[in-house]
């Protein structure tokens, strides 16, 4: 089921992760001293599940402990 930008940075912004702008749209998720890019493409833009499972596990994460299970 695709998954909304701000829903997934909320998701881990509540984890402890930081959020800082990045280049083109995007946002650059920080935790744990891993980095992942979530793009934001505009207000219907949607993640794909293989794109968030990507960056889930770029910051060590599962869908579980962000609540998307």
């Amino acid at each position: 089921m695709p998954t909304k930008p701000r829903i997934l940075v909320a998701a881990i912004a509540r984890l402890g992760g930081d959020i800082r702008t990045g280049k083109g749209g995007h946002r650059v998720v920080v935790y744990r001293d891993r980095k992942a890019s979530i793009p934001f493409h505009g207000k219907g833009f949607e993640l794909s599940d293989r794109l968030v499972d990507k960056i889930l596990k770029d910051l060590t994460l599962s869908r579980k402990d962000v609540g998307l299970d």
